[in-house]
């Protein structure tokens, strides 16, 4: 029996009764209270993400369809209620392109022995109907897949013989890695020592806190079964070496902070970071992991094909022991980086340390090697790649390697050989092909676009073939990220159909959008396909598809309803596009006066700098007669009053100034500020000279000395820069480091400018900008610092910035009303009279929020109270006491004008009479 047709209301509420029953769904209390009358409502989401997936299958099944090869790919892994999901991939070259394509999710936590697993993969290529086009299997490298005797891949040979099994190379190059560090226990132990610092820091959100202050970068977790992330952390510690060991000795110079624990850690990984056996084995696995890191980035790409993958794999062999034959140049560099950052390290025995690290140099790389030629030797039964590398035409054109050729024996059911070989042999000698293809993925584009796969079927076919053997199961790895971001903690009891549905449509969404670029169409596959589910109670919809005879009456009364359906969305779209023009019009104005007022901003900020430079300069010229000596220890002067005589006999002494020649010292006093504590660094003496030759002299032979001592502490003499001088001085400290580090004189040139010498010739940088992104270029490791590109950016750096940070009060409390109000009183007399060499101010508190009594009583009589909370309402009542005086005064002048207006017209009528009474009596008057 056919349901009544739904009406507009009913459907336009259908997606809140969806919402309400999957929540309803997600417990059982919930399932049990809506009964059985809403089962088959609870079920409608659940088959309209199901008709979606399937429109998405069936486009995969077109595509495998009209494949000729098809390779699967397979990895298993535990979601978060410890059920095994088993995700299934196949790869297939259509319309010249590589494919990898989803097939879903399923539960194999009952049987996971190779049988069960063989079974259910061969369930699956017999569903998509493929079995005979398969011609590879991926796997990981657990027994129960990668056995030859028991495990999948021997079992799904023995139905398909042709399908080679390929060890994923990621996971390899991963094992090779791992192996390398286990065999040797210096290795092992440095790197559980890494893994260590890493854990250290994340494993406490104090530490993390330090290291976001002085590091300003944090350390990548590393993880067992992934050895690129232990890469990124090595090179993490090795580019914050100096400053690692920096934010330890932070740690253990101020013990009260921190537990023991963290104290004792802090100890150790400062004496591990001490030791240049540490920057050796760094230095040591950072070559290999250069090279490997890229390498991985190789492999995890889908679109690469296994002949690329493995002459990429033999590169980095190469490369690897060409490394081993330069441990001078590298021990060379090592040695440069060690006396950089202060490291030493303690002989052992007899033999020296250079023959000792030469050995432990030679067993990591060697070890590195010998496990990648043992991992990957299987590139014989894979000589068949080589047929089409497109950079070897030339050579084999002249000679054709038929041993490559019968390495297609395996796949002889596929091809006609004899053929394949003129069509290779012509395929080498076109030029055109050795220009513009250089892979097998160009050439088969190459051939597609030019309607020659016809031509040469058999090299087409070869191709294909290439292309769809797989180097690693990446792509597996991809759909478990889809899996942990659907079933979580909080959404655990998703249904597996469910499951696999929504993995689908997330991680084909490419397919999909390319679906919906025809809605009409894609929009009819998911109506027909959600029709069919079964329910209870049958549709319109689907009863008309199925009947014999269809309802004309009920089709007229759909297609009524889908019209004015139509018309109601047309009306919608109408008052929403005209929301969307009111809207525009607003968002234009405001765009104009925004850009009017960065217009105006930017004005002034040029006005500013220009100020601002002016300012600096002339800051600069009252200090051209100064100098400022560091390091001379607090009190070695004695009195305050016998600094110039101190500073005079200083510079005499140490600087071979004679007794004849005159100082001119004008006065010298310590840098304003709090005297530090006794083992803090001491504060410099500013000393002005009433000649400016004597000072440039002073300075002069200061730095012909390269400084002097006094009493063991090192003295040295600058000008005395501008604060802002210095500040831009200090933006080159990373750069200047780095150059020290790497053996590159420099010069800091007035103001603030950077020249370094390199080996090819000289170069100046205006801005710290400009040279770090030049050092960079050059292959220096420091960070680039951007140029303030917004107007807030700009703001910021050329904002004018008082010339001493204010102090925090003490033990970090906030000051009270009464403390923050001695900021602004000057002591007088309880009379209220001035006290002799003192000022009295008018001040004005501005505060927020109302103060109690007796801070109100606190306030003398010349300093005013203006609350912040009260100060608006205060404005806008003046402005309506304002408003109302002036309409008074408006309407009251209005009443005195119709006043006057009145007295006027009884004046005018007045006249009148008395005119026509003077014309009446004119008239009377006889004639003479």
């Amino acid at each position: 029996m056919a349901s009544k047709p739904k009406t507009r209301s009913t459907t336009a509420t259908a997606a809140k009764d969806v919402e309400a029953l999957e929540d309803a769904t997600a417990s059982s209390d919930g399932a049990d209270m809506l009964g059985e009358a809403n089962v088959e409502e609870e079920e409608n989401p659940n088959d309209l993400i199901e008709a979606v997936c399937d429109v998405i299958r069936n486009d995969i099944q077109n595509e495998i369809d009209a494949a000729q090869f098809i390779a699967i790919e397979v990895d298993e892994t535990t979601d978060v209620t410890n059920k095994a999901q088993i995700s299934v991939i196949l790869r297939y070259v259509f319309n010249a392109e590589v494919k990898e394509a989803f097939m879903g999710f399923d539960d194999v936590s009952d049987d996971r022995r190779a049988a069960a697993i063989s079974e259910y993969i061969l369930r699956v290529l017999e569903k998509h109907k493929c079995v005979e086009k398969l011609v590879a299997q991926t796997y990981d490298g657990a027994a129960v897949m990668a056995s030859e005797l028991n495990g999948v891949q021997a079992k799904i040979k023995e139905k398909v013989p042709e399908a080679i099994f390929t060890h994923c190379y990621a996971h390899k190059l991963n094992l090779v890695l791992l192996h390398s560090a286990k065999c040797i226990p210096e290795c092992k132990v440095f790197f559980k020592t890494v893994e260590g610092l890493g854990a250290f820091f994340s494993k406490s959100t104090k530490r993390t806190h330090l290291m976001d202050n002085v590091i300003k970068q944090r350390l990548p977790r590393a993880a067992a079964t992934r050895w690129s992330s232990n890469s990124r952390l090595l090179q993490t510690i090795s580019l914050y070496y100096s400053d690692l060991r920096e934010l330890f000795h932070i740690i253990n110079e101020h013990p009260e902070n921190w537990d023991n624990d963290t104290l004792m850690m802090a100890t150790g990984f400062d004496r591990w970071l001490s030791k240049a056996s540490t920057c050796f084995f760094i230095m040591a696995y950072e070559g290999i992991f250069h090279q490997t890191d890229a390498l991985f980035r190789v492999l995890q790409n889908k679109v690469m094909d296994i002949g690329f993958c493995c002459e990429k794999i033999r590169e980095t062999l190469q490369t690897v022991e060409h490394i081993r034959q330069d441990f001078d140049g590298f021990y060379e560099r090592f040695e440069q980086k060690c006396a950089g950052l202060g490291l030493t390290d303690n002989a052992r025995g007899n033999q020296s340390q250079r023959d000792e690290r030469k050995r432990m140099f030679y067993n990591i790389l060697d070890n590195v090697s010998v496990q990648m030629k043992a991992r990957f030797d299987h590139f014989d039964e894979l000589a068949f790649v080589s047929l089409v590398n497109c950079t070897q035409f030339d050579k084999m054109a002249n000679h054709f390697d038929d041993a490559k050729l019968s390495s297609l024996a395996k796949y002889a059911r596929f091809f006609d050989l004899v053929r394949l070989k003129t069509d290779l042999i012509g395929l080498y000698g076109s030029q055109t092909l050795r220009n513009e293809c250089k892979t097998p993925g160009q050439l088969l584009r190459f051939l597609a676009q030019n309607d020659l796969t016809q031509t040469i079927p058999e090299v087409t076919k070869l191709l294909h073939l290439i292309l769809t053997i797989p180097a690693t199961t990446a792509s597996v790895e991809r759909s478990f990220s889809a899996l942990k971001r659907l079933k979580t903690y909080s959404r655990n009891k998703t249904d597996q159909g469910r499951l696999s549905s929504l993995a689908t449509i997330s991680i084909e969404r490419e397919r999909l959008v390319k679906l919906q670029r025809n809605k009409e169409a894609f929009y009819d596959k998911v109506t027909d396909l959600f029709a069919q589910k079964e329910r209870r109670v049958e549709l319109i919809y689907n009863q008309c598809l199925t009947s014999p005879e269809p309802h004309r009456t009920s089709l007229k009364i759909i297609l009524n309803e889908l019209r004015g359906f139509r018309q109601e969305i047309k009306a919608e779209f109408a008052k929403t596009n005209k929301r969307l023009d009111e809207a525009e019009s607003r968002i234009e104005g405001n765009e104009t006066k925004l850009q009017d007022i960065e217009e105006a901003v930017s004005a002034m900020l040029r006005v500013q700098e220009q100020l601002q430079e002016k300012l600096i300069d002339q800051e600069c010229r009252s200090t051209r007669e100064n100098i400022r000596i560091y390091g001379i220890p607090e009190g070695a002067e004695g009195s305050a009053r016998g600094m110039v005589v101190f500073i005079e006999n200083l510079l005499r002494e140490n600087l071979g100034i004679p007794v004849t020649t005159e100082m001119h010292i004008e006065r010298a006093h310590r840098a304003l500020g709090p005297q530090p504590p006794p083992n803090a660094k001491p504060r410099s003496i500013i000393v002005r000279f009433q000649s400016y030759r004597m000072k440039e002299e002073v300075i002069r032979l200061a730095w012909q000395k390269k400084g002097f001592s006094l009493d063991n502490h090192k003295i040295s003499l600058d000008h005395d820069y501008a604060p802002a001088i210095l500040s831009k001085r200090k933006e080159y400290a990373e750069a200047r480091h780095t150059l020290k580090e790497n053996k590159i004189r420099f010069q800091t040139l007035y103001p603030a400018r950077l020249r370094v010498h390199y080996d090819g010739g000289q170069v100046t940088y205006e801005t710290v900008e400009e040279a770090t992104a030049d050092m960079a270029s050059r292959g220096l490791p420091v960070k680039v610092i951007e140029k303030p590109t917004s107007l807030w950016e700009r703001i910021q750096r050329g904002a004018w910035q008082t010339a001493r940070p204010r102090r925090a009060t003490s033990a970090g409390r906030t000051r009270s009303f009464n403390e923050k109000l001695q900021m602004f009183r000057r002591s007088s007399d309880n009379t209220g009279n001035e006290k002799e060499g003192e000022r009295t101010i008018m001040a004005v508190v501005i505060v927020e929020g109302p103060a109690t009594h007796s801070e109100l009583e606190a306030f003398p009589q010349t300093c005013y109270r203006l609350d912040t909370s009260t100060m608006a309402e205060q404005l806008e009542n003046q402005t309506l006491e304002q408003l109302k005086r002036l309409e008074v005064e408006k309407q009251q002048e209005i009443k005195n004008g119709q006043k006057a207006v009145q007295v006027k017209e009884k004046e005018l009528s007045e006249a009148q009479k008395a005119v026509l009474s003077n014309e009446v009596e004119l008239k009377d008057i006889d004639p003479v």
